[in-house]
């Protein structure tokens, strides 16, 4: 009679006696284990030669600025929740330039405490890394100074107020800021900006 099949990846690698943690090292595909607070523990080679991760370093020091909320929100989906998550962010190479990834991870608990997270890092199939978005448009510093006063919500007059200059120059400025996003509104300016982190 035929001994029972493993009824899960525990049992099956007892059965074999075999270790998972050599083949993780060899698995060709970016890999990582980070630790409940987001301190890198390991990474395989294939990220360290994709973003030059270091083992120390937090995780979020190699994610893009635009995507570390979503980041930070998907570790807490797993600390709370216990279950997997699947999402694209940008992340950062050791140049600093932008790659955009899937990450598929999953927590990893030590009986019932939640300790960590191990995850696979997917990048497109041909890595053509995007430049900082801070330099794609190019913003001169009046612009920065105008972007930054609509993020806070400021009207042309409170703009004005602030940088000391007519209410038609602020209005000028604020033109000149929507047309350089190629935007159609203040609001929408404030979300692009947003978005490719040049607030």
């Amino acid at each position: 009679m035929n001994a029972p099949l493993p009824s899960g990846l525990q049992d099956a690698l007892a059965e074999l006696g075999a270790d998972l943690g050599p083949a993780l090292e060899r698995i060709p595909i970016p890999a990582y284990l980070i630790g409940s607070d987001g301190t890198i523990l390991w990474v395989n080679d294939d990220l360290q030669r994709l973003l030059g991760v270091r083992v120390g370093e937090s995780v979020y020091s190699h994610v893009a600025p635009e995507s570390r909320e979503k980041a930070r929100e998907m570790l807490a989906t797993k600390r709370l929740t216990g279950k997997s998550t699947h999402y694209e962010i940008s992340v950062l190479d050791g140049a600093g330039r932008r790659i955009s990834v899937d990450i598929s991870s999953v927590p990893l608990e030590n009986g019932s405490c939640f300790v960590g997270v191990f995850g696979l890092v997917t990048p497109p199939g041909r890595l053509q890394p995007k430049p900082p978005p801070a330099l794609e448009p190019h913003l001169t510093p009046r612009q920065h100074d105008v972007l930054r006063l609509l993020g806070q919500g400021s009207s042309t007059t409170q703009i004005a107020k602030s940088l000391g200059i007519s209410q038609e120059t602020a209005r000028n400025h604020v033109r000149g800021l929507l047309k350089r996003l190629r935007q159609s509104s203040r609001v929408a300016a404030v979300a692009y900006a947003r978005a490719h982190g040049l607030l």
